[in-house]
C-alpha cells in the first residue's frame, strides 16, 4: 500500500499477486514478469503520466532496483520520459553507516544513473 492516492498506478494494469496466481509464478518470478510487462507496455504507462496537468509529478518506481533499473523496463520508461523527468536516488541511511556501505551506496547510485541514462545536474 502507499500512504497516498496515486493518479496513475501500474497495479491497475497488473499486480505481482495476479501474475503469481494466473501464471503460476513465485514472488521473484512474478516481479520479473511484471518488469517484462512494464517494458512491453511502456508507452501505455508513460502516456497518461505525460498528460497529467501538474507542475511536478512524482513517479515512484519499484523499490527493488534489480527489477526496475537492471531489467529493460526502467531504461525504456526512463527514455520515454526524457526531458520531463529527473532521477532521485534514495538509499537506506543504515547502509551508509560505514565507509564500505557508503561506497556501495555511491556505486549503486552511479549504476542507476548510468542505466537510466540521466546526467548529473549541476549544483
Amino acid at each position: 500500500t502507499t500512504p497516498y492516492e496515486p493518479t496513475f498506478d501500474v497495479r491497475d494494469m497488473f499486480t505481482v499477486e495476479q501474475l503469481m496466481r494466473e501464471e503460476g509464478l513465485g514472488p521473484n518470478g512474478a516481479m520479473i514478469r511484471a518488469a517484462e510487462l512494464m517494458k512491453a507496455r511502456a508507452q501505455e504507462i508513460v502516456n497518461p503520466i505525460t498528460k497529467l496537468d501538474a507542475e511536478f509529478t512524482l513517479i515512484d518506481t519499484p523499490g527493488q532496483m534489480e527489477i526496475f533499473v537492471f531489467r529493460e523496463a526502467g531504461p525504456k520508461i526512463s527514455r520515454a520520459l526524457r526531458g520531463r523527468a529527473v532521477a532521485v536516488y534514495i538509499t537506506d541511511p543504515s547502509l551508509v553507516a560505514t565507509a564500505t556501505g557508503l561506497s556501495v551506496a555511491i556505486s549503486l547510485a552511479v549504476a542507476t544513473r548510468l542505466r537510466l541514462e540521466y546526467q548529473p545536474s549541476p549544483c
